[in-house]
């Protein structure tokens, strides 16, 4: 994706994205031009039951690309990366500034469910990129 102002998936099971089993990332963003896109609540690497991998060669990269967002602060927000046997669940590389990174699950599906822990696997030799492997608050109900 090279354009702005995209939200890619969904806070709901039927707007989310499953994507799995592809020869590259699952998801691309690059491009000066892509910028303030929000991926949140997307199954990649998986079924869409988040339990049984499916693998990608990579799950998000952001790429040249700035003031993006990845996953969020509640559950239904979250991606969920799990199976990628050759690269990382995120990568944000060349000139990219200002991405945020939070609550996103991964785990490598081969040993453990993809939903088992939270984790903050991101490559990212830029400065400016924020990640957090915050948890939601427990609902008050």
């Amino acid at each position: 994706m090279r354009s702005a102002d995209n939200v890619i998936g969904d806070t709901t099971a039927d707007g989310r994205n499953v994507i799995g089993g592809t020869d590259r990332a699952a998801i691309y963003v690059f491009s000066a031009t892509a910028v303030r896109n929000k991926i949140l609540g997307n199954y990649l690497g998986t079924d869409a039951t988040g339990m049984v991998a499916l693998g990608d060669h990579s799950g998000i990269t952001i790429d040249t690309a700035t003031d993006n967002t990845i996953g969020g602060v509640t559950a239904a927000a979250r991606n969920v990366i799990g199976g990628m046997p050759l690269g990382p669940a995120i990568s944000i590389i060349t000139g990219s500034t200002r991405n945020v990174v939070t609550g996103t699950t991964s785990a490598s599906a081969r040993t453990e469910s993809p939903r088992s822990r939270i984790s903050p696997v991101c490559r990212s030799p830029m400065r400016r990129a924020i990640v957090s492997a915050a948890r939601p608050r427990p609902s008050a109900t």
